[in-house]
């Protein structure tokens, strides 16, 4: 064999190799497109995930916060709605409502029942007595014991204004003799067979003609639990 063709053997040999090296560049560069394609990929639906993670975190805190915001408001939106009705109940307004206003919240905080329910034992009352006669101050006594009532025989507030607002209308008493009320509740339902809304019941339907009849609130309220006693 000549030595061209020897030489051109080896620029053939050489030329397949550069060939095959550029076939396999080309590969490998394919490779790494496809690598960079799916890496690129992967990292959007990471990046996709945590903000999606993100967001639903922060729509759960919005809620929080909102029902937190609802919770807070809420007892303040009632008692206003309250103090509402009970203007619109007894025409108190001004300077009076807000005496009201202010008596229902320190009561509500020393008797623990909170302003809303201290200003509910007001308009149980005055939708019963007749404001005019007892007066805004008559109003607070009657509130502040009813309450008591209510806490110390372990009635409702409704069953204790009506209990109270009975012995009053009744018996024409006035603000100051609420505590004689209350006493003659307690023990009455202590020792006798009626309880306190029996007796109140017996109060507004008897009362106001055993006042007549010179039969005065204690003697109203043992009668009735001797009568209550005996199954009468």
């Amino acid at each position: 064999m000549s030595e061209k063709t020897e030489i051109k053997f080896e620029f053939g040999d050489v030329f397949i190799q550069i060939k095959k090296l550029q076939a396999d560049f080309v590969e490998l560069k394919n490779t790494v497109n496809v690598l960079e394609q799916n890496a690129s990929s992967s990292f959007t639906n990471i990046s996709n995930s945590i903000k999606q993670i993100s967001f639903s975190a922060f729509i759960d805190q919005v809620e929080h916060v909102s029902q937190a915001l609802t919770d807070i408001s809420k007892p303040g939106l009632e008692f206003e709605q309250s103090v509402a009705e009970l203007s619109a109940i007894t025409g108190i307004a001004g300077k009076d409502l807000e005496i009201l206003s202010q008596k229902a919240r320190e009561v509500g905080v020393s008797s623990g029942l909170g302003a809303s329910q201290a200003i509910e034992a007001f308009k149980l009352l005055a939708s019963q007595i007749s404001v005019d006669s007892i007066g805004i101050d008559g109003l607070q006594t009657l509130q502040e014991e009813t309450i008591k009532l209510s806490q110390a025989a372990g009635i409702s507030l409704p069953e204790a204004a009506n209990a109270m607002a009975s012995a009053i209308n009744q018996f024409g008493l006035e603000a100051k003799d609420a505590s004689r009320v209350i006493n003659v509740l307690a023990a009455g339902s202590k020792f006798g067979a009626a309880e306190i809304p029996e007796l109140a019941a017996s109060f507004k339907v008897a009362g106001a003609a055993a006042n007549a009849a010179g039969i005065d609130l204690e003697q109203l309220a043992s009668a009735t639990e001797v009568l209550s006693k005996n199954a009468m």
